[in-house]
């Protein structure tokens, strides 16, 4: 059974733009402010929100590895390292590091996004993860 809510209407663009491959994050029409978390207003000026497809680039802000899952479909991903990270457009986002141990991450590191399908979820429910870009 699913835990996730993805036909709630105040995130369901999010998990539409996730199933087909898209961070999309709410954006004022007002004031053009980048909204995160997902709220019905804008929080800054109080305008209508509409989602707008983000870059998918950011930082890493900080990070923890985790030991114990929290539910047991996470299990087999033991340890994974969960983040927060701020994208190009200014909000935070707290995600999953793909790909990483936890050796060598550093504050400011440049991270991408990409997409995966989401433990324990039935159907294509596909979850916005995080990578290091090396170079």
């Amino acid at each position: 059974m699913s835990r996730t809510d993805f036909a709630h209407p105040l995130t369901a663009g999010f998990w539409e733009g996730a199933g087909a491959g898209r961070l999309m994050i709410p954006h004022c029409n007002g004031c053009r402010q980048w909204q995160w978390p997902v709220k019905y207003r804008c929080t800054r000026c109080g305008g209508e929100l509409a989602w707008k497809q983000a870059t998918g680039r950011g930082v890493l802000l900080s990070w923890s590895t985790v030991l114990r899952a929290p539910r047991p479909e996470l299990q087999p991903l033991v340890p994974y390292i969960i983040a927060f990270v701020r994208l190009d457009e200014g909000v935070v986002l707290m995600t999953h590091i793909k790909d990483a141990s936890g050796q060598g991450l550093a504050a400011d590191k440049p991270v991408v996004c990409s997409f995966e399908l989401m433990p324990g979820e039935s159907g294509a429910a596909r979850l916005p993860v995080f990578s290091i870009v090396e170079g």
